[in-house]
C-alpha cells in the first residue's frame, strides 16, 4: 500500500491524521507512512496560525488515512518525532475540552502534551478498549473506574528537543493546571515503544495498570495521581 487519491478511499471512512507545513516535513511524513505500508492521501487545505492581534492561514498538506490505521500512524509519527502536524491537526479540538500545554524554544514548538475527559468522543478504537477495561485494570488497589479520571495525551516532544526535561515540564504543569479537578490521570503507550514506557514509568514514575490489545498491537495502561489541589 501507498500513496492513493482521496477518491479512492470510496465509502470507507478516513481520518486526517497530520497537517504538515513545509515540503521536508510533509516529505518526512511520506517516508514514515511508506515505510510502514500505509495507504494515505493527501489533500491541500489551509491551516491557522494565531497571533495576539490577528490570524493568518497557510497552506499545508494534510494527510488522510483509514479511520481504522489513525491511532497507529500517530503514534508512528510521535514516535520519530514529528509533532509541529499533529498538534496542528489535534489541539484546536482537544483545547476545547481539558486543554494542551505547549513547550516553545527560541520561539518554536518543540512539544506538547494534550489531555481530555473520558467523556470526550475522539473515534478512537484504542481509547474506547481502554476505558472498557478499567473495571479490571487497578491502581493503588482500587479499579480505574473507581477514581475520577481524565486520559493524558497524546504527547510529543521533537527529535531534536528530547533530553531537555520538556516532558517533565509538559506532565507537571498539566497536572498543576487539573489539580482539584480529577484524582487521577490515566495514560496508555504501546509495547511496542520502548523508550516511550521508559520515559512514562521511569523517569516520570507512572504506574502500570494493566494491557489491552487492539488488531494485534498490545498497549500498556499507566496512572499516575493528580494533586487535590493547585498551591
Amino acid at each position: 500500500m501507498s500513496r492513493v487519491a482521496i477518491d479512492e478511499f470510496g465509502d470507507r471512512e478516513i481520518a486526517r491524521i497530520y497537517l504538515a507545513a513545509r515540503l521536508a516535513e510533509a516529505q518526512r511524513v511520506e517516508a514514515e507512512l511508506n515505510k510502514h505500508n500505509i495507504e494515505y492521501a493527501v489533500e491541500v487545505e489551509s491551516y491557522a496560525v494565531t497571533a495576539v492581534l490577528w490570524i493568518s492561514e497557510y497552506p499545508g498538506a494534510a494527510f488522510y488515512v483509514p479511520a481504522e490505521d489513525a491511532d497507529l500512524c500517530c503514534g508512528i509519527l510521535r514516535q520519530v518525532g514529528l509533532c509541529a502536524g499533529l498538534m496542528r491537526q489535534q489541539t484546536a479540538a482537544l483545547a476545547e475540552d481539558l486543554g494542551t500545554m505547549v513547550a516553545l524554544v527560541d520561539g518554536q514548538v518543540a512539544g506538547f502534551l494534550c489531555a481530555f475527559r473520558n467523556e470526550f468522543e475522539t473515534g478512537s478504537p484504542v481509547i474506547a478498549t481502554m476505558l472498557e477495561s478499567y473495571e479490571r485494570f487497578t491502581f493503588e488497589g482500587r479499579p480505574l473506574s473507581a477514581f475520577k479520571s481524565y486520559i493524558y495525551g497524546p504527547v510529543c516532544i521533537g527529535r531534536e528537543y528530547r533530553g531537555r526535561g520538556l516532558l517533565r515540564g509538559l506532565y507537571e504543569a498539566q497536572r498543576k493546571d487539573l489539580a482539584g479537578q480529577f484524582e487521577i490521570g490515566v495514560a496508555f503507550v504501546s509495547r511496542d515503544n520502548p523508550h516511550s514506557l521508559s520515559a512514562h514509568v521511569a523517569a516520570l514514575g507512572m504506574i502500570e495498570a494493566g494491557d489491552f490489545e487492539v488488531k494485534g498491537n498490545v498497549y500498556a495502561t499507566l496512572a499516575f495521581r493528580v494533586p487535590a489541589k493547585s498551591e
